[in-house]
């Protein structure tokens, strides 16, 4: 039994180690949603009150400071109703960079794994 509950509390411990915590963001978005930082960079989540498993999304690039803005709040609006989510992270002007790739990616981890949205954006 110790065996067991050793494995237990280990596949715990890497499970934990493994998960990014989230804190609250400083981006103020035109639409209610949710500003968090990923990896010590500003993110956000604007997602349909349908949003469910698989909940298909499009990525909004970039995601500067002052992005997304008020002007584009129809167009987000559009994308609710149809039950899409938009996401984002602030990776600067990367151009492509490796640094900018792995935010990218680390984004699409968070939505996927963590909130069950579709693979593919």
């Amino acid at each position: 039994m110790r065996p067991i509950v050793t494995l237990l509390i280990l596949l715990a411990a890497a499970t934990t180690a493994n998960a990014q915590a989230i804190e609250p963001g400083d981006k103020v978005l035109p639409i209610p949603g949710e500003s968090f930082k990923l990896d010590g960079h500003d993110a956000f989540v604007i997602a349909p009150k349908s949003a469910t498993k698989g909940t298909p999304w499009v990525l909004y690039a970039p995601t500067l400071k002052n992005l997304p803005g008020k002007e584009e709040a129809w167009m987000i609006q559009r994308f609710l109703n149809a039950g899409v989510a938009i996401a984002g992270i602030d990776v600067g002007e990367s151009y492509g960079s490796p640094t900018g790739t792995k935010l990218y990616s680390q984004l699409h981890q968070h939505l996927t794994a963590e909130r069950g949205f579709a693979n593919k954006p």
